[in-house]
């Protein structure tokens, strides 16, 4: 199975309650378009990592890597 094969349109319906859902695969915002999906849980493997990026300018603030003894580890 491929990754993007478990990324999936939530099957809820829209009711009043949950709005903006829609249940099509995006918000109903007037603004700004945002995808709802879901995805099944993923546990993080060995070696998976974390990057955290400044908003305006793109680049790289800090940076992770995953260790299943020991957590989340500055890279």
């Amino acid at each position: 199975m491929k990754e993007n094969d478990i990324v999936k349109i939530p099957p809820d319906i829209a009711t009043k309650a949950n709005a903006p859902y829609t249940g099509r695969g995006f918000t109903g915002s007037k603004n700004i378009v945002l995808p709802e999906l879901v995805q099944e849980q993923r546990n993080f493997v060995k070696g998976d990592i974390l990057s955290i990026y400044d908003s305006k300018s793109g680049n790289v603030k800090q940076q992770f890597v995953f260790d299943k003894k020991l957590g989340w580890l500055e890279k």
